[in-house]
């Protein structure tokens, strides 16, 4: 169960929290690995 701590860290939707850098850097990898894919796409089969 949420205690009253937990649910207002939630609202407050504070980065400090592990849960959201760890979702942060997972966004950020997925990002990263789309546009390199998007980069050697190009460079091996040009247009």
């Amino acid at each position: 169960m949420m205690n009253d701590s937990t649910k207002h860290a939630e609202a407050s939707g504070s980065p400090r929290k592990p849960g959201n850098m760890r979702t942060a850097l997972v966004l950020l990898s997925i990002a990263l690995v789309f546009f390199a894919g998007v980069i050697v796409n190009r460079y091996l089969f040009g247009k």
